[in-house]
């Protein structure tokens, strides 16, 4: 039997619920463990003063910036400072990404994915898509920032592992 293809952009909340059983969850206990392990990540000074400057060129420019511009001047420079690209594993973007469960066939092309891989994404770890305008982007940036680091030390010992 032929799977049935399905981008991702077609699955909705509805769907992903009726075909595959998901549930929202209140409480999760490993999602809560991770954030909390978060707290032993900090910033450096040079990461600071980078941080600092892209927040401020955020706050001044968000309501002008499209989808695009926001990408070029404050998402890839802030992925840059956790610098998610190593031998074994790498940030990609507008890559095809595609999986068989049960009988569906599952396609898109993430914004971005952290993936296991060189050149191109094999097995992904995390991924982003349908980036966001924030109204007023505060301290937050900093979480954001902690978080993304760990979220690397978690895929370096994973690929330890491997």
């Amino acid at each position: 039997m032929e799977s049935i293809k399905k981008d991702f952009k077609e699955c909705d909340l509805y769907f992903l619920e009726k075909s595959f059983g998901l549930v929202q969850l209140e409480e999760m206990n490993l999602l809560n463990n991770w954030i909390l392990s978060q707290k032993n990540y900090s910033t450096d000074d040079f990461e600071n003063r980078i941080i600092n400057h892209l927040q401020k060129k955020l706050k001044y420019r968000v309501n002008d910036w499209n989808e695009y511009e926001l990408i070029e001047h404050f998402i890839g420079p802030l992925f840059s400072v956790i610098d998610l690209n190593t031998t074994e594993y790498g940030m990609f973007s507008e890559r095809l990404l595609k999986a068989v469960i049960g009988d569906y066939e599952l396609f898109g092309y993430p914004d971005a994915v952290v993936a296991k891989g060189r050149h191109g994404p094999e097995i992904p770890y995390f991924c982003f898509h349908e980036y966001k305008k924030e109204k007023d982007p505060d301290e937050e940036i900093f979480e954001i920032v902690k978080l993304l680091k760990h979220l690397k030390s978690i895929i370096e010992e994973y690929v330890k592992q491997e």
